[in-house]
């Protein structure tokens, strides 16, 4: 099959409606779930009444993201629809485009289970890696995006969470 990892994917994608909607709705709802993920890790420990732990649970990440954020801007990399003829599955501003905030979070918050709990950080990293794929396959990220998106939120949690 001839053309980009990105309009394989997409292709692949729109092959079927069915398959596209499932896929849009997993590049949406996914993200939440993370999200919620990290919202029940800062209530277990403000429950757990360990604000040592709590305020690293809460700042690593979120510094994670700012760091992201800057250095998205630094690069302002072009994302797969400004370079190639191509309409992703989600809409979405260009430039930007790496690290994927998505991706970087993700491997952060997995840092963050892993801190707490090995078996949720097992079940974290591979909702990171689905996060990560659907960036890719709805045509919003490059695969270069999620792979340093992940590698600079996992180096930066490890660091943060066992290292320092």
């Amino acid at each position: 099959m001839q053309g980009s990892v990105t309009q394989r994917c997409l292709a692949f994608c729109r092959r079927t409606p069915g398959r596209t909607a499932r896929i849009t709705l997993a590049c949406r709802l996914l993200p939440w779930l993370t999200v919620a993920l990290y919202g029940g890790l800062l209530l277990f420990w403000a429950l757990q009444k360990q604000p040592e732990q709590f305020w690293r649970v809460l700042l690593i990440p979120l510094g994670e993201l700012a760091a992201a954020t800057l250095l998205r801007f630094a690069l302002d990399l072009p994302r797969p629809c400004e370079k190639e003829d191509i309409v992703p599955l989600l809409p979405h501003r260009p430039g930007r485009s790496c690290p994927s905030r998505h991706a970087s979070s993700a491997a952060v918050i997995t840092c963050a289970c892993f801190y707490t709990c090995w078996p949720l950080g097992v079940a974290a990293a591979v909702l990171a890696l689905i996060v990560a794929g659907t960036r890719v396959v709805s045509g919003v990220h490059a695969v270069r995006d999620v792979v340093c998106g992940l590698l600079f939120g996992g180096l930066w949690g490890a660091l943060l969470f066992f290292w320092i």
